[in-house]
């Protein structure tokens, strides 16, 4: 994933929270945002719960949800946060993937 792909900066992560619509699937939430002016790549940033105990479970389930949304089709121009939360690390990557694209795909309509 690129860096113009990702969501680094912390004002970037406030606005999301504070103006963001979020919708949840069990164990993983997205918030979403169409960025002013609407073009340029969509940008993403995952965040695993330190609930999740353990940095390789957090890191696996990281790795997951990045391939996921890699092969996802997701409009341009949308800025999101994928957050996984504690129970997260027992489903899996097909559960995982049937999740989070029902909610890729609610983000985009």
């Amino acid at each position: 994933m690129s860096k113009q792909e990702r969501i680094t900066k912390k004002k970037d992560f406030d606005l999301l929270f504070e103006q963001g619509k979020q919708r949840r699937k069990d164990v993983i939430s997205v918030i979403f945002k169409e960025r002013d002016g609407g073009g340029g790549e969509s940008r993403v940033a995952f965040i695993i719960s330190r609930k999740i105990k353990g940095a390789v479970k957090r890191n696996k389930l990281k790795r997951r949800l990045r391939e996921i949304y890699r092969n996802s089709e997701v409009k341009k121009g949308i800025d999101m946060l994928i957050i996984a939360h504690k129970g997260a690390e027992d489903l899996d990557f097909w559960e995982l993937k049937e999740n989070l694209e029902m909610l890729l795909k609610n983000a985009i309509n």
